[in-house]
């Protein structure tokens, strides 16, 4: 349940409408009380508030209830228009950014939700002076000065995102609240879920089919382990989050808890464990480590492109991504064996997140589109610099050192100029001084 909620939350904050409809909805609810309080209060605060008349109010509320639509329309304009931009120049992935962003959300709702006020007063108004819902009209104005303030922090907004390196900073913050979410710090991070010891796995087992076609978005973990300990079975996915399945080929394999072939599982059992399995049409950042990391990639290796020739920028995002893994590096990686509540092993990760594999994710494409630009070799190297007294394990050593060694090796052949050559030389042999001293 915890997963479908998960799903479902997703799916809300990466569509454009969700916010903008809550808005309209609470517009309906403040008209709908205000038009309540103007029918208890009007005759006491009749005297206090000055709205020119029936004609007046009309005119304000029709006027109010025309510009707010024509504003939405431009904000619409205006959005698409920078998400073109940013889709040409950083990637159409860099849309969902565009999409989640809560301030464009708003911006849309602010002005639906001001015409839908203004609709519903305007419909309470009459030529009878003491029938004006003063206090509703004096709201829309109130209400009007809100929506115009919050043009302004929209158009400000658009004009600093769509600048490549607020951009690169706003995905950046995607990597890192990508994650403190997968990744806690070892302080804080649970090891209930981790087995006691492993188990050994005979026979081929029972393979369970994927329900749908599609990006692996979420597992239910919770689900599966209570699925385990009820029907006593081990279950073992070879597909991480992120990863692309087609319906009807093996998304896991079961066995029972002794770690024998588990044959004899009924078609509900099997349903229920691909159930498990959430699919969709995209990949999200709930559990895929590598999604956000990758749009930030995809950033610096179009940046990088002959098209656009932009190698500052991918200097920054190999910071970014720099910064990132220094994070991971001291985080505690999700157990590859997981257990229930009697500490027995129930659900085995065949293909786990390591430190080494994000590493390559982070700076393969990058190192591979360099070409001739000396300043990403050196910025790639700086970042791995950084990234050494970092490290808080032996094994996260030599996945450092083999970047190192591929981005020297690159350089080598790009790179026309000796003198280019030996300052990227330089930076590879610090790096390699610092994980030496480490051994």
């Amino acid at each position: 349940m915890h997963t479908w909620w998960q799903s479902l939350h997703e799916r809300l904050r990466a569509g454009f409408w969700f916010v903008p409809l809550g808005m309209c909805l609470a517009a309906a609810v403040l008209a709908t009380l205000t038009l309540w309080l103007d029918d208890r209060y009007d005759g006491t605060l009749g005297g206090l508030l000055t709205t020119g008349g029936p004609v007046g109010a009309q005119n304000v509320l029709t006027t109010v209830a025309a510009s707010m639509v024509a504003v939405a329309a431009t904000v619409l304009s205006v959005t698409i228009v920078a998400m073109q931009l940013a889709s040409t120049q950083f990637g159409p992935r860099i849309l969902t950014n565009f999409v989640r962003d809560r301030v464009n959300q708003a911006a849309m709702g602010s002005f639906v939700a001001v015409f839908v006020y203004a609709v519903l007063v305007l419909r309470r108004t009459s030529d009878s002076p003491e029938d004006l819902p003063r206090i509703s009209v004096m709201v829309t104005i109130a209400l009007t000065f809100a929506a115009v303030v919050m043009l302004i922090v929209f158009v400000h907004h658009i004009a600093t995102t769509i600048q490549a390196m607020n951009l690169v900073g706003l995905i950046a913050r995607d990597v890192g609240r990508t994650m403190d979410s997968l990744f806690p710090d070892p302080a804080e991070a649970d090891d209930v879920r981790r087995a006691d010891s492993d188990v050994e796995l005979q026979g081929e087992g029972t393979s369970i089919m994927a329900a749908s076609t599609g990006y692996l978005q979420l597992i239910d973990l919770e689900e599966l382990v209570e699925l385990c300990e009820e029907q006593d079975l081990v279950i073992r996915f070879d597909h991480r989050p992120g990863k692309f399945l087609v319906g009807r080929t093996p998304v896991a394999t079961a066995w029972t808890g002794d770690g024998t072939a588990a044959a004899d599982l009924s078609r509900e059992t099997c349903e229920k464990i691909a159930d498990g399995f959430v699919t969709g049409p995209r990949r999200t950042h709930d559990q895929d480590a590598e999604f956000p990391v990758k749009q930030l990639v995809e950033v610096a290796v179009r940046s990088l492109s002959p098209a656009i020739n932009d190698p500052i920028t991918a200097c920054a995002c190999t910071d970014h991504l720099g910064a990132a893994l220094c994070r991971l590096a001291e985080r505690s990686l999700p157990p590859t064996v997981l257990a229930g509540p009697g500490g027995r092993p129930r659900l085995i990760h065949g293909d786990p997140v390591t430190f080494g594999m994000m590493v390559g994710v982070c700076f393969d494409a990058i190192r591979q589109s360099a070409d001739f630009h000396v300043v990403v070799y050196v910025h790639l190297l700086e970042s791995l610099e950084r990234l050494v007294p970092c490290l808080t394990h032996e094994d996260q050593r030599e996945p450092v050192r083999r970047q190192a060694d591929l981005v020297l090796e690159r350089a080598e052949v790009a790179i026309a100029q000796e003198a280019d050559r030996e300052v990227v030389r330089r930076r590879h042999a610090r790096v390699t001084e610092l994980l030496d001293r480490l051994d």
